[in-house]
């Protein structure tokens, strides 16, 4: 990626690589685009999910909060984990 984006700022044509270098660049640039879309799709999953899930500040809010922690994500609340063992 780091390479696309050089050939880019200097105004070089992808072209005019080397056929070993192309053979090189290119997978990893669908690679690492790939990635990047991923990610991207795994940060808008993750506050849409927080938005969801969010509240508010009142007690009856955070009792809320608490109980879907402790029964949908397990893994995140240590009381979860304590009466799971």
């Amino acid at each position: 990626m780091h390479i696309h984006e050089d050939l880019e700022y200097w105004g070089i044509d992808k072209n005019l690589m080397n056929a070993c270098c192309a053979l090189t660049h290119y997978p990893e640039l669908s690679h690492s685009q790939k990635e990047s879309i991923r990610d991207k799709k795994n940060r808008l999953l993750e506050a849409q999910r927080a938005q969801e899930e969010d509240f508010g500040i009142t007690w009856y809010g955070k009792i809320r909060s608490f109980l879907l922690t402790l029964t949908e994500y397990p893994e995140r609340s240590r009381a979860a984990r304590v009466s799971y063992v």
